[in-house]
């Protein structure tokens, strides 16, 4: 199976070959500021930590999809633990591309001893509260936070029971560092090692470590067309009990520029998860904020019976084939369906009229499996993987863009000190024999060819 979906992924991606670039726009806007620091002092041109990538906030339930959905869209099969994201309600976790290296890099940070300490306060009066108000919800956290990390019957014990467990001494050396590393060139090595900090398992309870964990960045090679400036942004649940997980999550929300709404498809309608979460996401980046988009991405489309699908909505005898397109049928009557209903839904909602922006809503139906999996019998288009592929590569060039206009627009100002008289002869030499030395191999670097020409122009001019 993994063949295949990396054969799939492959075909795809060879689509957009001709337009792949060597240099990324990082290389080339570092090339650049380096050339104009050179003649400038500009506080401006020195700020490097002014390229602020784009975040894309990806919301929904545990089970609806959503780590399938983003190993899917990176095309590597397996590469986020199924449920790691939805069990492990307090955990940020964000994918970005890693412009370094060629490894794969998660930087984790950790509760410091003291946080953690209060937390483990906080966890056990949850669990001992017996009043009429206590909360199942909270209390049911409570109690997988410790039994993941402890073990069975971890639940049960006193916090000084807990304490003198030789599991709280292995656990320490995590409290005493705020961020730890981890970076393989292998993925299933990769895979394997982070698992335990942002996977929660029903099964094997003990020595799971995503309770400690703040937040996760996780970095990929070769994905640069992808995610070279964009973030992809887990922000599961609508919040947390613990106040130091509440104010990281609220504080990531309102840096979203966009925002994936996922649930199943057979619940997107009538579930009320996904529209209360739409909800909570508009009032929260509010009619003045950052969000460009909101996208309402329907999961699991080939999770469907056929017969029974039929007899419900009653689908004519002419539209319905013997053989096994049977399948592929019902998927694609019930994809149109559903967004069909779900932008109605969404123009006759409230939700609308808070978000009074001219944002745009798009909405998809996609199968992550049926990407992977050609006995699905979805051609990868179908899957609806590729669209959103597209979509994160358009607004990651409409960046990249966007970047280049205002490097140009900081090049046009050293220009007119040039054109003006205001900068020596020496630094006039030194910009045009920058940009001389400049080599061109391929249409990634027409920032430089723009400047090279303008600065050529102003010389003969002179």
């Amino acid at each position: 199976m993994a063949s295949q979906g990396t054969k799939r992924k492959r075909d795809h991606d060879s689509s957009d070959s001709s337009i792949e670039t060597k240099l990324t726009t990082n290389m080339i806007i570092e090339n650049a500021r380096q050339i104009l620091q050179r003649v400038t002092k500009s506080s401006d041109l020195n700020d490097k930590g002014s390229r602020k990538k784009a975040t894309i906030g990806v919301f929904g339930k545990s089970g609806e999809g959503k780590s399938s959905l983003l190993s899917a869209i990176l095309g590597k099969l397996y590469f986020l633990p199924c449920g790691c994201f939805g069990a492990c309600t307090a955990v940020v976790t964000q994918v970005e591309a890693n412009l370094d290296d060629s490894n794969y890099t998660a930087e984790i940070e950790l509760f410091s001893k003291e946080e953690w300490e209060n937390e483990l306060k906080d966890v056990f009066k949850d669990i001992k509260d017996e009043s009429e108000q206590r909360n199942e919800d909270l209390i049911e956290m409570a109690a997988e936070k410790i039994t993941a990390l402890y073990g069975d019957d971890a639940d049960k014990k006193t916090l000084e029971e807990l304490q003198n467990d030789e599991t709280f001494a292995k656990i320490e050396p995590f409290l005493s560092i705020s961020k730890k590393i981890i970076s393989s060139s292998d993925l299933s090595e990769f895979t394997n090692e982070v698992a335990s900090f942002i996977q929660h398992s029903q099964t094997s309870s003990g020595g799971w470590y995503w309770p400690l964990v703040k937040s996760v960045t996780i970095k990929i090679p070769d994905c640069h067309g992808l995610l070279e400036n964009i973030v992809l942004l887990d922000l599961p649940g609508t919040g947390d009990c613990n106040k130091i997980r509440d104010d990281l999550w609220k504080t990531k929300l309102r840096e979203c520029s966009s925002v994936w709404i996922v649930s199943a498809i057979n619940r997107a309608i009538t579930d009320r998860d996904p529209w209360g979460i739409l909800k909570h996401c508009i009032e929260e980046l509010g009619p003045g904020g950052k969000c460009k988009s909101i996208n309402f991405i329907c999961t699991k489309t080939d999770d469907i019976n056929p017969g029974e699908y039929i007899r419900s909505v009653r689908l004519p005898r002419d539209q319905i084939p013997e053989d096994k397109d049977q399948k592929k049928t019902c998927i694609l009557h019930r994809n149109n369906h559903a967004k069909t209903r779900v932008k109605e839904k969404f123009e006759n909602s409230e939700i609308k009229k808070i978000f009074n922006t001219d944002s745009q809503f798009q909405v998809f139906t996609v199968s992550s499996n049926a990407f992977f999996d050609h006995n699905l019998n979805l051609e990868s288009s179908e899957t609806e993987i590729p669209k959103l592929q597209d979509d994160l590569m358009n607004f990651n060039k409409t960046i990249n863009i966007e970047l280049t206009r205002d490097y140009v627009n900081k090049a046009k100002g050293v220009l007119s000190l040039i054109q003006s008289g205001q900068l020596d002869n020496e630094k006039e030499k030194m910009v045009q024999s920058e940009l001389e030395l400049v080599s061109l191999p391929n249409a990634a670097t027409v920032y430089y060819s723009v400047i090279h020409c303008c600065c050529m122009h102003v010389f003969r001019l002179k």
